[in-house]
Order: C-alpha cells, then structure tokens, then sequence
C-alpha cells in the first residue's frame, strides 16, 4: 500500500490581516510564578447600597429561612416536579402573548 503526500491541505490561509495580542494596562509585568489576582470594582451606587444594608442590619429582601428549604429540595432531587414546571411553562407563555 503506497500513501501519497496531499500536500498542504491542512494549511491556514490569511485573509489580509493579522491578529494582535494587547498588553496588559499595568506598566509592571507579573513576575514569573506569581499568580494573578482577579479584582472586583464596585460603582459608588453600589457601595452606598451596600452600606445602608450593612447600617440597617437588612440582607435585602432574601429570606434565609426559603433559601435553605429550596437548597435541600435541590439537593434531595424533590424540587423540580411536573407540576412546577408545568406552571413555570403556563407563566411563561402567558408573559410571551
């Protein structure tokens, strides 16, 4: 059995233009081995949110005590039934007409 050669059939073509990779902003680069570090920014609205919350003693609106029955319907496989879902089918096609 003899297998020719097919050429460069598995080679990229460009289409006139060239891809960049962009530096980072920070002016220091990382030092090797040190892992990067994801940072999280909040908007001034969001940290006055925050704040009142935290001086009222309010966590919003969540109620805990719903939050942990939910969690463990989850966990126990018992919380999507045919009926829910049936319901959330209705609710959402009501909202589609």
């Amino acid at each position: 059995m003899q297998i020719n050669s097919l050429g460069s059939v598995g080679a990229v073509q460009q289409a006139g233009r060239t891809n960049t990779v962009k530096s980072p902003t920070s002016t220091q680069p990382a030092a090797v081995g040190t892992p990067t570090l994801d940072q999280l920014d909040f908007s001034p609205e969001a940290q006055q949110i925050l704040a009142s919350q935290e001086a009222s003693g309010s966590s919003g609106d969540i109620r805990t005590d719903k939050v942990a029955s939910i969690r463990e319907a989850i966990a126990n496989g018992t919380y999507e039934t045919p009926e829910k879902l049936s319901q959330a089918l209705d609710k959402l096609f009501d909202s589609l007409v």
